[in-house]
Protein backbone atom coordinates (compact mmCIF):
# COMPACT_ATOMS: atom_id res chain seq x y z
CA UNK A 1 0.00 0.00 0.00
CA UNK A 2 1.36 3.37 -1.23
CA UNK A 3 0.13 6.59 0.36
CA UNK A 4 1.27 9.98 -1.19
CA UNK A 5 0.15 13.53 -0.62
CA UNK A 6 0.63 16.63 -2.36
CA UNK A 7 -1.06 20.15 -1.02
CA UNK A 8 -1.03 23.23 -2.63
CA UNK A 9 -2.08 25.96 -0.87
CA UNK A 10 -0.64 30.20 0.31
CA UNK A 11 -0.60 30.43 -3.71
CA UNK A 12 0.28 33.68 -5.22
CA UNK A 13 -1.48 36.18 -7.19
CA UNK A 14 0.72 39.41 -7.03
CA UNK A 15 2.22 41.11 -9.58
CA UNK A 16 5.62 42.08 -7.57
CA UNK A 17 5.79 39.17 -5.16
CA UNK A 18 8.84 38.29 -7.05
CA UNK A 19 10.36 41.90 -7.63
CA UNK A 20 9.41 44.84 -6.33
CA UNK A 21 8.86 47.31 -9.40
CA UNK A 22 12.96 48.67 -10.71
CA UNK A 23 14.81 50.10 -13.54
CA UNK A 24 18.05 48.25 -14.35
CA UNK A 25 20.52 50.08 -16.05
CA UNK A 26 22.79 47.80 -17.97
CA UNK A 27 22.51 43.90 -18.14
CA UNK A 28 22.43 42.66 -15.23
CA UNK A 29 19.95 40.41 -12.80
CA UNK A 30 17.35 42.09 -11.12
CA UNK A 31 16.71 42.20 -7.43
CA UNK A 32 14.53 39.50 -6.04
CA UNK A 33 12.91 41.63 -3.35
CA UNK A 34 9.47 40.74 -3.11
CA UNK A 35 7.02 38.68 -0.93
CA UNK A 36 7.40 35.45 -2.07
CA UNK A 37 11.52 35.99 -1.76
CA UNK A 38 11.96 33.34 1.56
CA UNK A 39 14.56 33.97 3.95
CA UNK A 40 14.64 31.15 5.60
CA UNK A 41 18.28 28.68 5.73
CA UNK A 42 17.52 26.44 2.56
CA UNK A 43 15.94 29.14 0.26
CA UNK A 44 17.24 32.72 1.71
CA UNK A 45 17.54 35.13 -1.26
CA UNK A 46 14.30 32.50 -3.71
CA UNK A 47 11.19 33.56 -4.35
CA UNK A 48 9.39 30.51 -3.08
CA UNK A 49 5.48 30.32 -4.86
CA UNK A 50 2.82 28.20 -3.46
CA UNK A 51 2.94 25.69 -6.29
CA UNK A 52 4.17 25.58 -9.72
CA UNK A 53 2.70 28.93 -11.67
CA UNK A 54 3.13 30.97 -14.47
CA UNK A 55 5.37 34.08 -13.66
CA UNK A 56 4.26 37.30 -14.95
CA UNK A 57 7.12 40.26 -16.22
CA UNK A 58 5.44 44.16 -16.01
CA UNK A 59 6.83 46.54 -17.77
CA UNK A 60 6.01 50.23 -17.36
CA UNK A 61 7.72 51.00 -20.56
CA UNK A 62 9.19 49.95 -24.24
CA UNK A 63 11.32 46.72 -23.31
CA UNK A 64 10.67 44.72 -26.04
CA UNK A 65 13.83 45.08 -27.30
CA UNK A 66 15.09 43.14 -23.87
CA UNK A 67 14.91 39.82 -22.87
CA UNK A 68 14.55 37.91 -19.51
CA UNK A 69 16.17 34.90 -18.31
CA UNK A 70 13.80 33.23 -15.83
CA UNK A 71 15.74 30.42 -13.79
CA UNK A 72 14.32 28.58 -10.89
CA UNK A 73 12.89 24.64 -10.64
CA UNK A 74 9.64 23.07 -12.09
CA UNK A 75 6.99 21.92 -9.93
CA UNK A 76 9.31 17.91 -9.51
CA UNK A 77 11.89 20.41 -8.07
CA UNK A 78 14.24 20.21 -11.58
CA UNK A 79 15.87 22.90 -12.83
CA UNK A 80 14.53 25.02 -15.27
CA UNK A 81 15.03 28.34 -17.31
CA UNK A 82 13.45 30.65 -19.75
CA UNK A 83 13.89 33.57 -22.23
CA UNK A 84 11.09 35.77 -22.07
CA UNK A 85 10.52 38.84 -24.27
CA UNK A 86 10.22 42.01 -22.67
CA UNK A 87 6.56 43.83 -23.16
CA UNK A 88 5.91 47.08 -24.46
CA UNK A 89 3.67 49.00 -21.90
CA UNK A 90 2.62 45.49 -21.08
CA UNK A 91 2.88 42.09 -19.43
CA UNK A 92 4.90 39.22 -20.66
CA UNK A 93 4.29 35.73 -18.91
CA UNK A 94 6.54 32.43 -19.18
CA UNK A 95 4.85 29.43 -20.54
CA UNK A 96 6.85 27.08 -17.85
CA UNK A 97 5.87 26.65 -14.74
CA UNK A 98 8.02 27.73 -11.48
CA UNK A 99 7.63 26.78 -8.26
CA UNK A 100 10.42 28.79 -7.16
CA UNK A 101 12.31 31.82 -9.10
CA UNK A 102 16.39 31.77 -8.23
CA UNK A 103 17.41 34.41 -10.67
CA UNK A 104 16.03 36.97 -13.43
CA UNK A 105 18.67 38.19 -15.74
CA UNK A 106 17.96 41.57 -18.03
CA UNK A 107 19.71 41.40 -21.69
CA UNK A 108 20.20 45.05 -21.46
CA UNK A 109 18.59 48.52 -19.97
CA UNK A 110 14.57 48.48 -19.54
CA UNK A 111 12.70 51.54 -20.27
CA UNK A 112 11.67 52.32 -16.89
CA UNK A 113 10.97 50.50 -14.42
CA UNK A 114 9.57 46.30 -14.13
CA UNK A 115 8.17 44.26 -11.58
CA UNK A 116 7.18 40.71 -11.18
CA UNK A 117 5.35 38.12 -10.20
CA UNK A 118 3.15 35.50 -10.45
CA UNK A 119 -0.12 34.05 -11.95
CA UNK A 120 -2.92 32.07 -9.78
CA UNK A 121 -5.77 32.94 -11.07
CA UNK A 122 -5.57 33.51 -14.77
CA UNK A 123 -3.55 30.35 -15.37
CA UNK A 124 -3.05 26.61 -13.79
CA UNK A 125 -0.94 25.66 -11.15
CA UNK A 126 0.87 22.74 -10.73
CA UNK A 127 1.91 20.14 -8.04
CA UNK A 128 4.71 17.89 -7.80
CA UNK A 129 4.11 14.56 -9.87
CA UNK A 130 3.32 11.12 -7.90
CA UNK A 131 4.60 8.46 -9.79
CA UNK A 132 2.81 5.20 -9.13
CA UNK A 133 4.14 1.62 -9.48
CA UNK A 134 3.00 0.72 -12.26
CA UNK A 135 4.89 -2.84 -11.59
CA UNK A 136 1.40 -3.82 -9.54
CA UNK A 137 0.16 -6.71 -10.37
CA UNK A 138 -3.30 -5.85 -9.67
CA UNK A 139 -3.27 -2.10 -10.48
CA UNK A 140 -5.59 0.47 -8.93
CA UNK A 141 -5.36 3.71 -7.13
CA UNK A 142 -7.89 5.58 -5.06
CA UNK A 143 -8.00 9.27 -4.64
CA UNK A 144 -9.08 11.71 -2.45
CA UNK A 145 -9.16 15.67 -2.71
CA UNK A 146 -9.57 17.61 -0.13
CA UNK A 147 -10.35 21.34 -1.08
CA UNK A 148 -10.93 24.76 1.55
CA UNK A 149 -11.53 27.72 0.19
CA UNK A 150 -12.75 28.98 -3.54
CA UNK A 151 -10.77 27.49 -6.32
CA UNK A 152 -11.28 24.77 -9.60
CA UNK A 153 -9.59 21.90 -9.00
CA UNK A 154 -8.71 18.81 -11.41
CA UNK A 155 -6.52 15.67 -11.24
CA UNK A 156 -4.46 14.83 -14.06
CA UNK A 157 -2.89 11.67 -15.27
CA UNK A 158 -0.44 10.88 -18.00
CA UNK A 159 0.91 7.33 -19.39
CA UNK A 160 4.00 8.98 -20.83
CA UNK A 161 7.92 8.77 -19.49
CA UNK A 162 8.20 11.76 -16.54
CA UNK A 163 11.49 10.69 -16.05
CA UNK A 164 12.47 11.44 -19.87
CA UNK A 165 13.43 15.27 -19.90
CA UNK A 166 13.46 15.25 -23.30
CA UNK A 167 9.68 14.28 -23.52
CA UNK A 168 7.01 16.38 -22.88
CA UNK A 169 4.05 14.48 -21.00
CA UNK A 170 0.50 14.45 -22.46
CA UNK A 171 -1.62 14.64 -19.31
CA UNK A 172 -5.46 14.25 -18.97
CA UNK A 173 -7.75 14.98 -16.72
CA UNK A 174 -9.56 12.39 -14.40
CA UNK A 175 -13.41 11.52 -14.64
CA UNK A 176 -14.92 12.46 -11.35
CA UNK A 177 -12.16 14.46 -10.17
CA UNK A 178 -12.15 17.35 -13.25
CA UNK A 179 -12.86 20.92 -12.52
CA UNK A 180 -14.30 20.24 -9.15
CA UNK A 181 -14.82 23.41 -6.39
CA UNK A 182 -15.02 20.75 -3.18
CA UNK A 183 -13.77 17.84 -1.72
CA UNK A 184 -14.27 14.55 -3.53
CA UNK A 185 -12.63 10.77 -4.17
CA UNK A 186 -12.37 9.09 -7.20
CA UNK A 187 -9.63 6.57 -8.74
CA UNK A 188 -7.51 4.78 -11.48
CA UNK A 189 -8.17 1.20 -12.68
CA UNK A 190 -5.23 1.27 -15.34
CA UNK A 191 -2.05 1.91 -15.31
CA UNK A 192 -0.25 4.92 -15.69
CA UNK A 193 2.97 6.70 -14.92
CA UNK A 194 2.37 10.16 -13.48
CA UNK A 195 -0.59 11.81 -10.95
CA UNK A 196 -0.97 15.25 -10.39
CA UNK A 197 -2.92 18.39 -9.23
CA UNK A 198 -3.75 21.25 -11.02
CA UNK A 199 -6.09 23.91 -10.00
CA UNK A 200 -7.54 26.57 -12.74
CA UNK A 201 -9.14 29.17 -10.54
CA UNK A 202 -7.78 30.44 -7.29
CA UNK A 203 -9.36 32.50 -4.76
CA UNK A 204 -8.38 31.45 -1.72
CA UNK A 205 -7.68 28.23 0.55
CA UNK A 206 -5.77 24.52 0.06
CA UNK A 207 -6.14 21.53 -1.77
CA UNK A 208 -4.68 18.04 -0.65
CA UNK A 209 -4.27 15.03 -2.94
CA UNK A 210 -4.27 11.56 -1.07
CA UNK A 211 -3.61 8.91 -3.50
CA UNK A 212 -3.20 5.09 -2.11
CA UNK A 213 -2.09 2.21 -4.53
CA UNK A 214 -2.81 -1.33 -3.65
CA UNK A 215 -0.40 -4.17 -4.83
Amino acid sequence: MLLQIRTLSNLTDDADAICVAQTKTGAGYLTLDGVAVSTSYETNGVAVLGGAQIVRIISAGDDSGVTFTVTGKNENHNTISEDVTGANINTALTTKYFETVDSIYASGTTDGDVQVGAVSQADSILSSTICPNTRAQDFSIGMSVDITGTMTVSVQQTVDNVFDSSVTPVWSNTVGLTGITSSNVGNIAFPVTGVRLLITSYTSGSATLNLLQAG
